[in-house]
């Protein structure tokens, strides 16, 4: 969808994974990202802490520095972690996570990408 709306220039993609908790789309199909198939319901409340905690520095670090604009599309799970984590540090733009929303998830995009040219 990005590719087709002339988006992918604009946005950069991560996602939220156990257990390496933030992976660069562009990264995802190389070692170590490729190599795990962690199931989220056995993460645990120590797993889940590291996750926020690991996910709330690279928030820290880098996103909140290097990217104006944070849109999040996640299932719930990992959407509460995200917010957990991002709690005082980010204002994100949430659309819910379903393959209904992805026009509204586009519309979004599209303006953004108008207001950032502007």
């Amino acid at each position: 969808m990005l590719k087709k709306h002339d988006l992918d220039d604009l946005v950069q993609q991560f996602i939220l994974s156990e257990p390496l908790a933030v992976c660069p789309r562009e990264l995802e199909e190389t070692f170590p990202a490729a190599n795990y198939d962690f199931p989220p319901e056995q993460l645990g409340d120590k797993g889940r802490e590291e996750f926020i905690l690991r996910l709330r520095i690279f928030l820290q670090k880098r996103a909140q520095k290097m990217y104006g604009i944070h849109v999040g599309f996640m299932p719930n799970h990992h959407k509460r972690i995200f917010l957990e984590a991002s709690a005082e540090l980010l204002e994100p733009l949430l659309i819910p996570y379903n393959v209904y929303q992805l026009p509204k998830l586009l519309r979004l995009l599209e303006d953004l990408k108008t207001k950032c040219r502007r």
